[in-house]
C-alpha cells in the first residue's frame, strides 16, 4: 500500500462510484478497480460493497476508512515538515484570535499545531472581530480565528470549526433566572448590556436585528466591547445580556443562563479567517491542523 492506493481509496469512498472517482484521479476506471482490488487483497478481507449504482463502504472499509484518512493526513504532515526544515527557523505565523476563542477552541488548536510543526513559530494578536477583519487585510495577520462576518465579505475566505449559538446571560439573583427558557419580550424592559457596535460588528447588529424582528426595543444601560466584559457586568448586577454558549461552562456561579424561548437562537459559527488570494504556506499548514482537530472532536461526540 503506497500514497497513491490510500489516495483512491478516500476518492472512491466519498464518490462512491468508479467513474467518477476515476475522472477525479485522472485514471481509467480499469486501472482504478485494479488499484482498489489489489487493496483488497492486501488487507484481506473486502472493503468495497459493488452494486448496479456504485460502491458502499463494507463494514471493514468502513474502519479501514478512519485509519487510511489519518495516514494521508500524516503523510501530508510529513511532507509540509520536510519543507519547513529546509526553509530554517524564521517561520512565523501571524494568527489573530477574538477572546472568545481563548475560552473555547484556541487552547486545543495551538497544542496540536506546535506539536505537529514544531519549526513554526507563532505571533498571536487578540483583536475583536471586525479588528481582526481590518488586520488581515491590512497584511498586519496572516489569518485569524473570529466569528463569519455578518457583512458581504467576497474577499474572505471562512474556515468553519464550531458552531455556536446566542443563549442569555442574567445575574443568579434575577427574577427571569427562575425560568428555563426566557422571551425577548421578557427581557426588553429590563437593563441591557448591549456591545459596542463599531467594533463587535459580529454581535452587535445580529442582537439588534433580533429585537427589531420581534418589534422591541432593549433597555440599553452599558456597553462593552468584549464577550467577557459584558459577562462581567452581568455577574456585577448590573443587567442582562446575550452571550455565545459556548462559553457558559466557564461562567461563574453568579451567572445565570438561559436559553431564548420563541425564536430560534441565532447560530454563530466561530472559524479561520483569511483572504482569498495570497493564502500563506504557514496558513495553509494551520489550517489543516485545524480540519484534523475538528474531525476528531466530530468523531468523539459521535
Amino acid at each position: 500500500m503506497d500514497a497513491k492506493q490510500i489516495r483512491q481509496f478516500i476518492v472512491l469512498s466519498e464518490t462512491r462510484n468508479f467513474s467518477v472517482a476515476a475522472q477525479k484521479l485522472h485514471l481509467s476506471q480499469s486501472a482504478l478497480s485494479t488499484s482498489i482490488r489489489k487493496l483488497e487483497e492486501e488487507f484481506d478481507c473486502q472493503l468495497f460493497h459493488r452494486t448496479s449504482r456504485g460502491v458502499n463502504l463494507t463494514v471493514a472499509g468502513q474502519a479501514a476508512a478512519v485509519e487510511l484518512r489519518a495516514a494521508a493526513v500524516s503523510l501530508r504532515m510529513a511532507r509540509e515538515r520536510a519543507r519547513l526544515a529546509l526553509a530554517g527557523d524564521g517561520n512565523t505565523l501571524r494568527l489573530g484570535f477574538v477572546g472568545t476563542a481563548v475560552r473555547t477552541v484556541l487552547p486545543e488548536l495551538l497544542a496540536r499545531f506546535c506539536g505537529q510543526y514544531p519549526q513554526i513559530k507563532l505571533e498571536l494578536h487578540e483583536s475583536t472581530n471586525s479588528q481582526l477583519i481590518e488586520r488581515i487585510r491590512a497584511g498586519e495577520i496572516d489569518a485569524g480565528l473570529g466569528r463569519l462576518p455578518t457583512e458581504s465579505n467576497s474577499d474572505l475566505a471562512f474556515t468553519h470549526l464550531l458552531d455556536d449559538h446566542l443563549t442569555i446571560a442574567l445575574p443568579q439573583s434575577h427574577p427571569l433566572a427562575e425560568n428555563e427558557e426566557v422571551t425577548l419580550a421578557q427581557i426588553a424592559p429590563h437593563p441591557f448590556i448591549h456591545y459596542t457596535g463599531e467594533v463587535q460588528a459580529a454581535l452587535a447588529p445580529l442582537i439588534d436585528a433580533l429585537f427589531e424582528a420581534e418589534g422591541l426595543t432593549p433597555n440599553i444601560t452599558h456597553r462593552a466591547v468584549q464577550v467577557q466584559t459584558v459577562i462581567v457586568l452581568v455577574e456585577a448586577g448590573l443587567g442582562l445580556s446575550l452571550v455565545p454558549a459556548s462559553l457558559a461552562k466557564r461562567f461563574s456561579p453568579q451567572v445565570a443562563v438561559r436559553a431564548i424561548s420563541g425564536i430560534e437562537a441565532p447560530r454563530l459559527n466561530l472559524g479561520l479567517i483569511n483572504l482569498r488570494k495570497g493564502e500563506t504556506h504557514l496558513y495553509s499548514c494551520f489550517r489543516d491542523s485545524a480540519l484534523g482537530w475538528k474531525q476528531q472532536r466530530s468523531q468523539m461526540a459521535g
